[in-house]
């Protein structure tokens, strides 16, 4: 996810890694929309530091975790 240009990833020690979309120029909103159509159901946060941009995921197991890793590079790196 940090080879996304722009996506903040923050370190985590808890069961979900938390995002900041808001450099690369993308909403929450539609990325928790497009998520959710592909089947993937991401927590949203409310805007914080001027950004519109923020979401989580908990994680899951390791064929969760990479099918959330293509969705996001599909959502991300789309043309």
């Amino acid at each position: 996810m940090k080879k996304i240009p722009g996506l903040v990833v923050f370190s985590s020690q808890a069961n979900f890694i938390l995002f900041d979309a808001g450099p690369t120029g993308k909403k929450g909103d539609d990325i928790l929309s497009f998520a959710e159509k592909k089947g993937i159901i991401l927590r949203g946060e409310k805007e914080k530091y001027g950004s519109l941009g923020w979401f989580r995921v908990t994680v899951g197991t390791k064929a969760e975790n990479r099918k959330f890793i293509k969705i996001m590079k599909e959502f991300f790196l789309k043309k």
